[in-house]
């Protein structure tokens, strides 16, 4: 009986630790986007600008 509550509570650690690292990874990536997206609106910006000034 305790062993097979021991193995249970085992498994849903398991999940736990999966279910947590795959928010991480999730909010890592959704960040990492993030990051580009700012750098790419901001690389977008700074040639506009470059483009009227030589222009």
């Amino acid at each position: 009986k305790m062993d097979k509550s021991q193995s249970q509570e085992k498994k849903l650690w398991n999940a736990a630790a999966l279910v947590g690292s795959a928010g991480i990874l999730g909010i890592a990536a959704g960040s990492f986007k993030l990051l580009i997206t700012i750098r790419a609106s901001v690389g977008m910006k700074v040639s506009i600008a470059l483009v009227t000034l030589t222009a």
